[in-house]
């Protein structure tokens, strides 16, 4: 429960990024068509080329693409007001055979070197969206970094010769690290969350993501899938064992998890007994009661509904007594009783 509420969290907020990075991109579609046509020019030029997936460099002929005759350069101004009225980093691509090519943008802000003629290979799950004609919108990992990022498709003589997008670095914002750190699961548990690409290390064992153990305790949640998997291990510096649940999201490229002494696990599976014990047992005191009573109910009207069988057919019999069924019975009852008793 504690896992999947966390997950929630995630979901939630990342959907709230991912909305503003469409709002931008959609400002930014609009921009570009109030810009002018691209063109594509016979002439072309040489451009390096990095795979953002492998990194590897190689250079590429590619034809010159011009907006109302100057190099497509002059939609910088362009990209730069996206990024001051929404935050979002913006870029325009050419395709080229490997794959997409980032021709300009402003993805240097803060990582000068970071996407330069960076390129999205045919590999990724970004192309087969965008040749359909459709919007792409969903998290990348790129150089080991995660984005919240959003495509859109690029036509030049009615076919699709680009992309644009939009997108903002991934970060796990406060309020999430503040849950996660004053969580607390069963009596002694924790949550915890890892990223290597979010540069995320949240977890008790370890102060900072320099600390070693932090690639200790990663490795320990390394290869479970996005099904939550258990797994104990032994903590021989507080002699106990751990139980641990996690989980990976792979949108986001982070680990989260649950941990606790197994003996904790225990303790409150005995608290769930006893209070599933007790209960019971206070449910077979009502229903005794509730039985005892109607018992005694149902012998008092008997005897009464008796005594006035036997007035009507004109006898005298004797007066009825009670005492102990009174104890036990509505005053209204024995009330009853005692004016059939003055008849």
């Amino acid at each position: 429960d504690a896992i999947n509420d966390l997950r929630y969290r995630l979901e939630t907020e990342n959907n709230i990024n991912s909305d503003k990075v469409s709002e931008s991109l959609r400002l930014f579609v609009h921009f570009m068509r109030q810009s002018g046509q691209i063109t594509e020019e016979k002439d072309s030029i040489v451009r390096q080329t990095t795979n953002f997936e492998t990194g590897e460099t190689s250079y590429e002929r590619i034809p010159r693409w011009t907006v109302r005759g100057k190099d497509l350069s002059s939609l910088n101004s362009l990209i730069e007001n996206v990024y001051s009225l929404t935050g979002a980093q913006s870029a325009i691509y050419q395709k080229i055979p490997e794959g997409y090519l980032i021709m300009t943008s402003n993805f240097d802000h803060g990582d000068r070197q970071l996407l330069s003629n960076v390129f999205i290979p045919n590999t990724s799950d970004i192309v087969p969206t965008i040749e359909n004609g459709e919007i792409y919108s969903g998290n990348i990992t790129i150089f080991k970094k995660q984005y919240v990022a959003a495509f859109f498709p690029l036509f030049l003589n009615t076919k699709i010769s680009g992309m644009i997008s939009c997108m903002k670095s991934f970060g796990i914002s406060r309020e999430i690290e503040s849950y996660v750190k004053s969580q607390v699961v069963n009596e002694t548990g924790y949550l915890f969350m890892m990223s290597k690409s979010a540069g995320v290390y949240i977890h008790p064992d370890f102060a900072n993501a320099d600390n070693l153990s932090s690639e200790r305790m990663l490795n320990k949640v390394k290869g479970v899938g996005t099904d939550i998997e258990t797994s104990f291990y032994k903590m021989p510096e507080k002699d106990f064992k751990v139980c641990q649940k996690a989980a990976y999201i792979k949108e986001f490229d982070v680990y989260i998890g649950a941990c606790c002494p197994e003996d904790d696990l225990g303790l409150t599976a005995m608290r769930k007994a006893g209070i599933i014990i007790v209960f019971v047992l206070f449910w077979a005191v009502a229903t005794s009661i509730v039985l005892l009573s109607n018992w005694f109910s149902a012998k008092l009207f008997n005897k009464v509904r008796y005594f006035i069988y036997q007035v009507a057919e004109g006898k005298v019999p004797k007066k009825h007594s009670s005492r102990l069924v009174s104890k036990f019975e509505p005053q209204e009852l024995v009330d009853m009783e005692h004016v059939i008793n003055e008849i």
